[in-house]
């Protein structure tokens, strides 16, 4: 009788035993996906690819600050750019009144949030313009996209 016992005993134990492998091997599958698959391993494939290292080579090399070594930008174009930048920024305040006050209303609207997303594109591609002042067309690109912001800006808080 104990021997029948001990051999139940025996197979019950060494069924658990083949479960718990089943199941750790299937947490160990699971895991190993989980890390596969996980944002930061598409960030770290994205840091390895060659069209990173390219697109970081030319952001180098088309918006940067002068150095000491290069030439100062023709005066003409500098004050140009430096113009442009300067009715953009004007223009903007009085677009920046109507998105202060909505700051201080209660109750959360979307225009607050779009209009501040509205103005970093601006504000980053006129800053964009004076760090390629160098560059032959990328000045006036980037303020064309500050233009287009503030444009869209006036647009929205004239319809609002």
């Amino acid at each position: 009788m104990r021997t029948d016992t001990e051999r139940l005993r025996a197979e019950a134990h060494a069924r658990i035993q083949q479960r718990l492998r089943a199941a750790g091997r299937s947490l160990s599958a699971a895991n190993r996906s989980w890390r596969q698959t996980r944002p930061g391993m598409l960030v770290q494939q994205y840091r390895d690819s060659e069209f990173h290292g390219r697109t970081k080579h030319a952001v180098r090399v088309r918006f940067r600050l002068p150095l000491d070594g290069d030439p100062a930008p023709e005066p003409r174009r500098l004050a140009l750019v430096a113009a442009w930048a300067g009715a953009l920024g004007m223009a903007g305040v009085l677009v920046l009144l109507p998105v202060l006050a909505s700051l201080f209303r209660p109750g959360a609207s979307s225009y607050t949030l779009t209009m501040m997303l509205i103005g970093l594109v601006g504000v980053g591609a006129t800053a964009g313009a004076f760090a390629s002042i160098h560059r032959r067309r990328a000045p006036w690109i980037g303020l064309s996209i500050g233009t287009l912001a503030l444009a869209l800006a006036i647009v929205l808080t004239a319809s609002r």
